[in-house]
């Protein structure tokens, strides 16, 4: 049993076509703040590792995947339990840009939606193509800015220690997006004896992008890798 916890900016939908290519059964919990379900009061990292506890809880044999700040989530719940499967981390988000996603809420603050939605995808997630590849989503995206903010602030106040985890990781990252988030991924990988893996050519929104390579990596059995 597979269960993908996805990042900020994003939603379960966006997984769908990982889901679909995955040969185990696969979950993919909506996480508060997106389809009308609000952030409660007073949200933090720990709301978001409570509701996933409650969804492995009614689940065996569960390979964890988190995506970005998704994977940041997946780490800590990982950490807390003894009876995962295996942990994969695709491009955690730890160490973030702090002056961006400061850009990011002034951006926001000020009403210039766009702006700030630009910071996101090019400062912070290393994404330059989106707005020109795909202008709809680029306007539907900044209906999640709000929330995308808390989480980013949730993300940014986390300082990294040395995990302490009981499964075996891997630790996927961009070939593209590596200089972002590739030296938060060794310093994990080194932490806990993992394996890195960088998917050629891809960056931060590899299950849009390339879900089949995703999905084999996910897997175990994808050849155009670099370890």
């Amino acid at each position: 049993m597979n269960v993908i916890v996805h990042g900020a900016q994003s939603d379960a939908a966006a997984w769908e076509p990982v889901k679909a290519l995955l040969s185990e059964p696969t979950e993919v919990p909506e996480r508060r703040g997106r389809n009308g379900v609000p952030l409660p009061a007073g949200y933090s990292l720990r709301t978001e590792v409570d509701d996933l506890h409650a969804v492995l809880d009614r689940l065996e044999r569960t390979t964890l995947i988190g995506h970005s700040y998704g994977g940041l989530i997946a780490l800590l719940t990982a950490q807390e339990r003894d009876d995962l499967e295996a942990l994969v981390l695709y491009e955690p988000a730890i160490g973030l840009n702090t002056v961006a996603v400061e850009a990011f809420g002034n951006a926001l603050a000020g009403g210039d939606r766009d702006l700030a939605l630009e910071v996101m995808v090019t400062r912070i997630a290393g994404e330059r193509s989106f707005r020109d590849t795909d202008p709809e989503g680029w306007l539907a995206a900044q209906e999640m800015l709000e929330t995308t903010w808390e989480e980013l602030k949730q993300a940014d106040g986390y300082r990294y220690a040395p995990p302490k985890l009981r499964v075996p990781v891997t630790v996927v990252v961009g070939e593209r997006t590596d200089r972002i988030f590739g030296p938060a991924a060794r310093d994990i990988v080194l932490d806990t004896g993992g394996r890195l893996v960088t998917l050629r050519g891809e960056g931060h929104i590899a299950h849009v992008t390339n879900p089949a390579l995703l999905a084999a990596t996910i897997e175990g059995r994808s050849t155009t890798l670099d370890a």
